[in-house]
């Protein structure tokens, strides 16, 4: 198949891959517990049918198109209709609020919005007396039906309009793809925005082009490779490793549209390709790591001894281009002995690659996967240009965020901020010059990042930290809070930590607690619950605001914490570094409550401002 690089537009490269693989799955959909496949060719009639349905009832040239739904097979197909009438997509969090919904469907100024289930349409109807520009609402969920009056149609009925009128703008829209170039702006993304209001970044044919072609060219996956699609589609990570690479490689993509079934579709699918972000291989470490400790001692001993085994022959292959046959035999001894029952455990049986983004990866974490032969390779990139480095198989270092993508340079400043340029940058910030000409440089050829870095001797980037998330103490120390924070999150009794101390004389921790591991690690210990009510929380049942307040006041949980601060965290820390206090939260972080991204980075200046009261606890004499 022809490279990415060919085309002009993204729209000739589906149409070519639709001709050269036609009757082959490219999205599957989970329909009465059956996986069920749309072809390449089945998909195309859908994507003219949905064009041409939004011609019909009036998207003009460039208007934008919101779409507010989880991963499933419409989003994609409906990315590429809204492209093919010549319209601009964005796609909105499910979890946004209707007050960060009006903002961007109104900032956007979105004609049309797309919409997967009832409480996403009740939102939108909540704020739709605010929406001055848009015209049509449209339900993906089928049991909604459509109301002329409110303007909502149906996605069947408005399939159906499409295909009825189809005659009258398939030519046109088809001669619109010799018209589309390189520099054609067709996705708006919008950043997750961790402080203030989200920028849409406008994302052009050769964005989306250019860095998919560049994750082909490290990894190249073929029609043959599998992959789950769980990601939110409105982030930039998804939309390229996701959509645009699917679209590149003609591989299939299974779509989850509900995150709590992604462990059970892992087994179900079995993919070859697993892209993920640093929380999930948190929670896969957790599940590893219990069920090693239940065990017998013996056992537990010869999987520690293969481990080690792995970690050596990966190390050497790191390094080395030459083949180790000694150290490879070992390897493959103690793989089909000891490890490949903990890889299949988490990720499934034919897993071949695996990708980390969107924040930095624990080490630890990295080391750990690795010693059961699994190489998660960690990348870097912003919604700006989204493939800046990344490890890949011929080249890869734990720890690090591998060496500068294809199309992409890096270099950092004097205060050591990434830099970056090249082919595959974004084409500024929709209606916000202001914002624009502050990323870019004078000469317009580089953008600032805003990260800390430095590259070692053999070219891998290390990301430090984020400029502005750095903390500088009352003695004057930088403190990068992602490394400390990182280094707790390895406790499985830990689900988030937010370390503080800016303008302080000692760092301190907010601690959030995992209540499934907490409950079945001190099941005893909890007397202020039944313990039948305890077993119900621990099969997903009433995991309420009360549950979270016991735990955060056991003196166990605290005095475990403690002790694994002191005697594990505090000793990988510098003087300046280590928590002098901490404090459990009676809550986790949620997206809900605009805490963390739905990337799941932390809103710092949100939770320093929310949670002001536990932190000056923290510095009380």
């Amino acid at each position: 198949m022809k490279p990415a690089t060919e085309f002009k537009n993204i729209l000739e490269l589906y149409l070519d891959r639709v001709t050269q693989l036609e009757n082959k799955p490219y999205l599957w959909e989970r329909i009465n517990s059956n996986w069920v496949p749309i072809s390449w060719k089945e998909s195309y009639e859908y994507v003219l049918n949905f064009a041409s349905a939004l011609r019909e009832r009036g998207l003009e040239s460039k208007n934008v198109v919101s779409i507010l739904s989880s991963n499933r097979k419409e989003w994609p197909l409906c990315d590429l209709g809204i492209i093919f009438s010549n319209g601009i997509s964005v796609g909105l969090y499910p979890t946004s609020s209707d007050v960060q919904c009006q903002f961007m469907i109104n900032h956007s100024e979105s004609s049309f919005v797309i919409v997967d289930t009832k409480d996403q349409l009740n939102k939108i109807l909540s704020v739709k007396k605010n929406l001055y520009r848009l015209k049509d609402i449209i339900v993906i969920d089928p049991d909604i039906e459509s109301n002329d009056k409110e303007r909502i149609w149906n996605i069947k009925d408005f399939l159906i309009l499409g295909k009825d009128s189809r005659n009258k703008y398939e030519y046109s829209i088809l001669d619109n793809i010799k018209k589309l170039d390189l520099e054609d702006i067709i996705i708006f993304v919008y950043t997750s925005g961790t402080t203030g209001d989200p920028k849409a970044a406008m994302l052009s044919n050769r964005y989306v082009l250019y860095n998919s072609d560049s994750i082909q060219q490290i990894f190249h996956f073929t029609p043959e490779d599998k992959i789950l699609s769980f990601l939110p589609f409105c982030h930039v990570g998804e939309r390229i490793f996701g959509f645009g690479n699917s679209l590149v490689s003609g591989r299939e993509t299974f779509m989850v549209p509900n995150f709590n079934d992604l462990f059970q579709y892992i087994h179900e699918v079995n993919p070859t390709i697993f892209g993920g972000v640093p929380r999930i291989y948190e929670k896969m470490h957790s599940i590893v790591v219990n069920y090693v400790k239940s065990l017998p001692v013996d056992i537990q001993n010869d999987i520690y001894k293969a481990r080690q085994v792995a970690l050596k022959y990966f190390e050497y292959k790191s390094v080395n281009d030459e083949i180790d046959h000694s150290l490879l035999q070992d390897y493959i001894s103690v793989d089909r002995q000891y490890l490949t029952n903990l890889r299949e455990m988490i990720l499934g049986k034919n897993i071949k690659i695996c990708t980390s983004g969107a924040a930095p990866l624990s080490k630890h974490i990295a080391n750990d996967f690795l010693s059961i032969g699994l190489i998660i390779y960690e990348a870097y990139g912003l919604t700006e240009n989204i493939c800046v480095s990344f490890n890949r198989p011929n080249k890869f270092k734990v720890g690090t965020v591998g060496i500068p993508m294809p199309y992409c340079s890096v270099k950092l400043s004097d205060e050591s901020e990434i830099m970056i340029s090249g082919y595959n940058l974004f084409s500024g910030y929709y209606k916000n010059e202001e914002a624009t000409k502050e990323i870019f440089d004078q000469d317009k050829k580089w953008i600032y990042t805003g990260d800390i870095g430095e590259f070692d001797s053999e070219g891998f980037l290390k990301i430090i930290d984020r400029k502005k998330e750095i903390l500088i103490t009352s003695t004057g120390k930088n403190i990068a809070p992602s490394h400390i924070e990182n280094l707790l999150k390895t406790n499985p009794l830990i689900s988030q930590a937010m370390i503080v101390g800016d303008g302080k004389s000692y760092i301190s921790a907010l601690i959030t607690i995992n209540p499934i591991v907490a409950i079945k690690k001190f099941l005893n210990q909890i007397t202020e619950l039944s313990r039948d009510f305890l077993e119900k929380v621990l099969r997903g049942e009433f995991l309420t605001n009360e549950v979270y307040q016991i735990l955060s006041k056991n003196e166990y949980i605290y005095n475990e914490i403690n002790n694994f601060i002191n005697n594990e965290v505090n000793k990988q820390l510098n003087r300046t570094e280590q928590i002098k206090k901490f404090v459990i939260l009676p809550f986790d972080f949620s997206i809900e409550r605009n805490e963390i991204t739905p990337t799941l980075k932390l809103k710092r200046k949100v939770i320093l401002s929310k949670y002001s009261n536990y932190i000056e606890e923290l510095y009380k004499n």
